[in-house]
């Protein structure tokens, strides 16, 4: 059976985390751990590698971003949030050894077209940093596209806003003027706070269900049938075969449909009355410098304990341990062990991962830098699901569409690369197996076999894609990034002496004796 957690080093791999504010409510402590690889390398000749954030430039590639002042921006953007509320969001980006093949390809043809000379002490160093600047660059327009998700909007004029008490009294006004314009049409905002009564529902038609809620057509009064999702506990199937459900539920989804149908008139109404006081609301796009963000390239990564050749491992050294005194049986043992494809090594918990390890850690605010008064801040949540909202003088979706930001971030590198990416190296491709592989192993518990037509999805995504790739083949690959490249500088750490200079060769020569064997 396909398990796709064995594959996920196959695709780009984006991943977010959440700032745990019962830990900390300052990112200080997440800040210095990304400044580990730093303090770990004492090698002065390398050049350390800084924070970087949007206004990184392949022409002023070395930004000397201090951590206190990453540690101070963020902290400071709180918005109206408390202290023990999350503030912040990390978000890890680690392209497939596939991927970050492909760049390297593309530095190292960057350097021949320059001139450099692979035998040259610097030659290694500034492939590195070229490798580093396109992952930089591509950062950037992952960042841009992860504030356009959110499809909310900024102020244009922030000085121009109301205060929290005019703030109110507009707000106050807008609803008095709105309720009446509902009750000429009939339509009354429902305020029921009794949670004893019940309503009773002579029809509903169950859609679907999940372990927490119902999808479920019933008719809402002065709005006909209608699709809304109720929690499974508040639903009650009664003796006569007719459902109730409480009143302040079945009140709350009434006011819900005349939001969605009536709630860009109060927007309306605010806006009008907000204009007339000289208050100027308009709003524009969110866009990727409206976030306040830092980034971080990292070249190392470790095995943890939950990778499959961890647990295996630990297994085995395990028995070894008990085998003590039976070598044959150690020796059969240590056989199995799982060992890192580059560097052979024993893989334990901790342990270095070989080859190119290239990623990138994002630290952003949860909220927008645009505005200086917190309480005109937007709230940013990659973790909240993307959902309709009618919010006040603004936008009508809050979330975040994950799987669509996914499918993004992939084309976006595609694009920028020229990468001719296989199928089966798609998030597409990925989440349909791993969607094939849950009903399979579901379908399995059940003493069940998975239906043809489930097995095949796979198969037909496939064949809906070829050719794809052969058309790609044809192009340049570096012809997107070439517009950038050529104009990059190489920040690399030139030797400034003589004894500087002597290590680097010293280190070259040990390089080259290692490959060599000696």
């Amino acid at each position: 059976m396909w398990k796709p957690l064995n594959e996920t080093d196959k695709i780009m791999n984006v991943k977010f985390i959440a700032h745990d504010a019962k830990s900390s409510s300052s990112c200080s402590g997440l800040v210095e751990y990304l400044n580990k690889e730093n303090e770990i390398d004492t090698d002065k000749v390398r050049l350390q590698e800084n924070f970087f954030n949007q206004e990184y430039s392949e022409t002023q590639p070395l930004q000397n971003i201090k951590m206190n002042d990453v540690k101070d921006a963020i902290d400071s953007n709180r918005g109206s949030r408390k202290l023990n509320e999350s503030n912040f969001y990390m978000l890890n980006i680690s392209p497939s050894k596939d991927e970050l093949k492909h760049i390297e390809n593309i530095a190292v043809a960057e350097l021949t077209q320059r001139g450099y000379d692979k035998n040259s002490p610097i030659y290694e160093e500034s492939k590195q940093e070229l490798i580093k600047m396109q992952l930089k660059l591509y950062t950037k327009n992952i960042m841009s596209q992860y504030a356009s998700n959110f499809e909310r909007e900024v102020f244009i004029n922030p000085n121009k806003l109301p205060n929290n008490e005019e703030k109110k009294a507009l707000e106050s006004e807008t609803n008095k003027i709105y309720k009446d314009y509902l009750k000429e049409r009939g339509i009354e905002i429902k305020e029921n706070t009794n949670p004893k009564e019940w309503k009773e529902l002579k029809y509903l038609k169950i859609i679907s269900e999940n372990k927490k809620s119902l999808k479920v057509e019933m008719n809402l009064e002065g709005f006909g049938y209608k699709e809304v999702s109720i929690p499974k506990t508040l639903l009650h199937e009664q003796k006569n075969g007719t459902y109730k459900i409480p009143k302040t539920l079945y009140d709350t989804k009434i006011n819900e449909a005349i939001e969605k149908e009536y709630g860009t008139k109060k927007e309306d109404i605010y806006k009008e009355h907000a204009n007339q006081k000289g208050f100027d609301l308009s709003k524009r796009q969110l866009t990727g410098d409206d976030l306040l963000w830092y980034g971080k390239v990292e070249t190392q990564r470790h095995y943890n304990h939950k990778d499959r050749e961890v647990i295996r491992n630990k297994e085995l050294l395990r028995e070894i341990k008990i085998e003590k005194n039976n070598p044959e049986k150690i020796k059969e043992l240590e056989a199995k062990l799982n060992r890192d494809p580059f560097t052979k090594e024993v893989i334990k918990h901790d342990t270095l991962k070989g080859g190119d390890n290239y990623h990138i850690h994002v630290l952003v605010s949860r909220h927008d830098k645009t505005n200086q008064n917190a309480r005109d801040k937007i709230s940013l949540s990659p973790l909240a699901s993307a959902r309709d909202k009618m919010l006040l003088a603004g936008k009508n979706q809050v979330g975040f569409n994950r799987s669509v930001f996914f499918k993004t971030a992939e084309q976006t590198f595609d694009k920028k690369f020229e990468y001719a990416r296989p199928i089966h190296q798609s998030y597409e491709y990925f989440n349909d197996r791993k969607k094939n592989y849950n009903i399979e192993k579901s379908e399995k518990e059940r003493g069940n076999k998975i239906s043809s037509g489930v097995k095949n999805e796979t198969k037909n995504f496939i064949m809906k894609h070829t050719g794809l790739n052969e058309v790609k083949k044809q192009l340049n690959p570096i012809q997107s990034i070439k517009e950038q490249i050529p104009f990059a500088k190489i920040p690399t750490s030139f030797p400034k002496s003589i004894t500087d200079l002597s290590i680097k060769v010293m280190r070259k020569v040990l390089d080259i004796g290692k490959d060599m064997g000696y």
